[in-house]
């Protein structure tokens, strides 16, 4: 066995042995780490050269130890499995403001899986090009049968819906253009250039 092996293989084993000691990987529950470019996803099983990790359509991914060891990693539900998401929403201008934080807020208070503490909260974050951003923050408890992004799903139903009832809108990229009546439009009369109606195709008609 070569060197980079043997070097291998010792990295994979302090790495699962780091893993195990450090509870990413909960004996019962699977913890939710995200590491590099990989997304927070359910670790299924560590042993001495790699971990499964599942992600949410289903694939499962033989990660090599020593890519977590290389790697910082942030377990989603390490201590617990409560975990903060949030909405953005974008208002036209002229809402009032006040009120489509307050529809947004009902509708997190509504939502069965989102947690009274702590609370949900509206908070107004910006004023953008077409829009005011409004974004909700919301914890969730995830679990095998909740899911943060259904929830998030579900929220963005509801509140499409309840903006429309309330006669909300919800913006979009548009753009505005103003034309001065006090000054004249310019208009240019290009002349055709020598030879630009040879250079037409012909369509097949006959010449007088």
């Amino acid at each position: 066995m070569s060197v980079l092996r043997i070097r291998a293989s010792v990295a994979g084993l302090l790495t699962a042995l780091t893993l195990c000691a450090a509870q990413v990987v909960p004996a019962q529950i699977p913890g939710f780490p995200s590491f590099g470019t990989q997304k927070a996803a359910p670790v299924t099983s560590v042993d001495l050269r790699s971990s499964t990790v599942r992600s949410g359509d289903g694939r499962e991914t033989l990660v090599p130890n020593s890519v977590l060891l290389e790697h910082k990693v942030s377990n989603w539900t390490l201590s617990d499995r409560k975990i903060r998401r949030s909405v953005r929403v974008g208002v036209a201008y002229g809402t009032p403001m006040r009120a489509a934080a307050e529809k947004i807020e009902d509708c997190a208070k509504r939502h069965g899986n989102v947690l009274n503490n702590p609370p949900p909260q509206v908070l107004f974050e910006d004023f953008a090009d077409s829009a005011q951003i409004l974004t909700l923050y919301f914890w969730v408890e995830v679990s095998d049968k909740i899911s943060s992004s259904q929830v998030a799903s579900d929220l963005r139903f509801m509140i499409d819906k309840g903006f429309a009832d309330d006669g909300i809108a919800i913006a979009f990229p548009q753009r505005d253009v103003r034309v001065d009546p006090s000054r004249p439009i310019r208009v240019e009369m290009v002349a055709r250039a020598a030879g630009d109606d040879d250079a037409r195709p012909d369509t097949g008609g006959s010449k007088p």
